[in-house]
């Protein structure tokens, strides 16, 4: 445990304590616009086809999150969905979490 340097509490003092209303805002939550942008730019050319940034592009913060991502998006109430083991712990609860029923 140590006191952070003067230089990082005035930074902090300084941004939340600002008139700017952006510098107290949660990110937006598929990721910062800039960087689909970019990610966007990228595998656009690697995939020829335009993929835009802001309904294309999701920036998760690890696995999980991804994972349960798209569990949600792909799965519907009552499907079954194939487990094979070993697998990991997420899919079996984030399945039926989506109304739907692992096998």
């Amino acid at each position: 445990d140590f006191r952070p340097d003067d230089l990082v509490l005035d930074a902090a003092k300084g941004a939340i304590g600002s008139d700017n209303p952006l510098m107290n805002q949660y990110s937006r939550s598929q990721g910062q616009p800039h960087l689909c942008q970019s990610l966007a730019k990228y595998y656009s050319g690697r995939m020829d086809r335009p993929i835009s940034p802001m309904s294309e592009v999701l920036v998760t913060m690890g696995a999980t999150e991804a994972l349960f991502c798209a569990i949600m998006s792909f799965v519907d109430p009552g499907d079954e969905v194939i487990v094979i083991e070993p697998f990991y712990d997420m899919y079996p609860a984030d399945t039926i979490f989506a109304g739907g029923k692992p096998v």
